[in-house]
């Protein structure tokens, strides 16, 4: 099992994907808002990107990384505390929030549904949910245990954990089909969790072609699940 100084680590290797950290945004982008929430947003190797929304706030209860987010997001407000933590909630209250994006966060938080139900009551009538989650409970190996993850996603279950707090789902496809056999082999077989720069490389490398795969596949696997939900609208 990884330690959270590994899991830090792990952080900050990701940030180094950024023609990978650019594909996840393309495959939520669509789905997006002009007032977004970014919960456990890190250093900001997603939010980067969202430059064009009106307002673009960011949550995470990691200072060193939140010093980060400022410097790579500077037009964005940073939340330096959990999403729990009630002087989030005070400066949350009364924001209008269209979006929520959570990407590759849930699968860390033991009690998932509760942060779910949190993330309802933040949005705004009629706003959207937009969820990045690994997939396939079989491939949850020694990377997982090293990233600190306590679970991965069938999409079915990603579904029901949404529908359960109030959400109407709207959307749900898997990407990164090309990372599966990646992650089987040095997850499962070869018992390997840390990352290195070499693989980082090789992923930002191979990029196009896990598009191409991904378009052959329709969506339909992958490594990761994008959920889309949204929240009742105001009744009239």
């Amino acid at each position: 099992m990884g330690s959270q100084a590994t899991y830090l680590k792990n952080l900050q290797y990701l940030s180094g994907i950024d023609k990978y950290n650019r594909y996840i945004y393309e495959n939520i982008c669509p789905f997006l808002g002009d007032s977004i929430l970014d919960v456990g947003c890190g250093m900001g190797n997603i939010t980067q990107y969202f430059t064009d929304k009106k307002r673009v706030m960011g949550v995470d209860s990691t200072a060193e990384f939140m010093d980060i987010f400022r410097r790579k997001c500077p037009k964005a407000e940073a939340i330096l505390g959990d999403i729990n933590d009630a002087h989030v909630g005070r400066a949350l209250k009364n924001v209008f929030i269209d979006t929520i994006v959570m990407t590759n966060v849930l699968e860390h938080i033991e009690d998932d549904r509760c942060v779910l139900e949190k993330l309802y009551k933040i949005l705004a009538p009629g706003g959207k949910v937009v969820l990045v989650v690994p997939a396939h409970k079989w491939l949850f190996g020694a990377a997982d245990a090293y990233d600190l993850h306590f679970r991965r996603y069938t999409e079915n279950e990603i579904r029901q954990r949404l529908s359960s707090v109030g959400f109407s789902m709207l959307k749900s496809f898997q990407y990164s089909a090309l990372g599966i056999p990646w992650w089987f082999i040095n997850g499962r077989i070869l018992k390997q969790g840390k990352h290195d720069e070499n693989e980082g490389s090789l992923i930002n490398m191979i990029v196009p072609l896990v598009r191409v795969v991904d378009k052959m596949t329709f969506n339909r696997i992958g490594l990761s699940i994008v959920a889309v939900a949204q929240k009742a609208p105001a009744a009239i």
